[in-house]
């Protein structure tokens, strides 16, 4: 059975692909109710590049989603507490690691080009670099943090799946698959 929380991302997924956009909760009457508390169905692990909003490219609105963002969608201390606190305060049932086609850090990565991003550099696995292609070790980053993900988070109620986010297309091709 899939996960709720996740059918709302497909559907919000295909109006953004299908320029059929609702705009949820983008209303002033949305700005007010979540000026005191906020209510996100998801948590989200997704790149800084200035072309993968979220809350864009899934037609979500104010207080929708919990944004956790940072080149190459990596995993370090910082994300995973924000990650907790998301799922502590808010119940959020999914977790979807959300990189891109084209990503710079881990096309950065791959070239040995990390001055200025070591840190960052440091949380994309090894893996990537043996990739047959650039896409494919973006793919495989994004597998290795749901892995990761999955094993410090072992709630039951939570689902964690990868997705990838084709620019171009404005698709988000989810990899439940991964175990």
């Amino acid at each position: 059975m899939m996960n709720g929380a996740l059918m709302k991302l497909k559907e919000g997924n295909q109006r953004f692909i299908e320029n059929r956009l609702e705009h949820p909760n983008r209303c002033a009457e949305s700005k007010q109710r979540s000026a005191n508390a906020q209510a996100p169905f998801a948590i989200i692990l997704g790149c800084a590049d200035s072309r993968v909003s979220a809350e864009i490219l899934f037609d979500q609105g104010i207080g929708d989603l919990f944004v956790v963002r940072v080149a190459g969608n990596v995993l370090g201390r910082l994300q995973l507490e924000s990650i907790d606190f998301a799922r502590k305060n808010f119940s959020c049932s999914l977790i979807v690691v959300l990189g891109h086609e084209s990503c710079g850090a881990i096309t950065a990565f791959r070239e040995g080009n990390t001055q200025g991003i070591e840190e960052i550099a440091a949380h994309i696995p090894a893996s990537v670099q043996s990739a047959s292609s650039i896409e494919e070790g973006i793919k495989e980053n994004i597998t290795y943090i749901v892995k990761q993900l999955k094993k410090l988070i072992t709630a039951k109620d939570v689902t964690i799946v990868g997705g990838y986010y084709g620019l171009a297309t404005g698709k988000v091709d989810f990899m439940e698959e991964i175990s």
